[in-house]
């Protein structure tokens, strides 16, 4: 499978069909389902899923976005992907344009990320009034100490 070729087509179809075929893209990401997929490949297409997220006007194409990213990054982290080969700056920087459920996908995103640099974004949503997104950003935030403290650990190369 060409995975970059794949999201380039899905990104060209109306967003009726882009909803099917972002589906196909989740299992193949969390299952495999046969397909080999190259690491550089993985990270060429989050960055242009991320780009089509960013542009998304319509909610629940951009969440559906956000929820394939995710499942990439939860999925693919290490052999795949490692934390550096993606700037997140970009969807952080979108934080308080998201609506609830895109916001979500979003501070999963940056806690999965492990780059401490997203902690103050993560910060600013721990005392938020909606219970969720508070958990959320704490979470976030203890995955990124886990994976710094992880990464530190000299028995794990650090």
């Amino acid at each position: 499978m060409d995975f970059v070729k794949e999201i380039k087509g899905t990104l060209m179809l109306p967003n009726h069909q882009k909803d099917n075929k972002l589906e196909f893209l989740n299992e193949v990401l969390e299952y495999g389902h046969g397909y080999e997929l190259k690491k550089e490949d993985i990270v060429e297409g989050l960055k242009l899923l991320l780009a089509a997220a960013l542009r998304e006007q319509e909610p629940m194409m951009k969440q559906r976005f956000l929820r394939t990213i995710f499942l990439a990054v939860v999925c693919r982290q290490g052999k795949y992907l490692r934390r550096s080969d993606i700037d997140w700056g970009s969807l952080a920087a979108s934080l308080s344009s998201l609506s609830k459920w895109q916001l979500i996908y979003a501070l999963d995103i940056l806690g999965a990320s492990g780059q401490n640099g997203y902690v103050p974004a993560l910060d600013q949503y721990i005392h938020h009034v909606d219970p969720e997104i508070s958990k959320r950003a704490m979470e976030g935030i203890d995955s990124i100490k886990f994976l710094s403290a992880y990464d530190a650990d000299p028995q794990n190369g650090g």
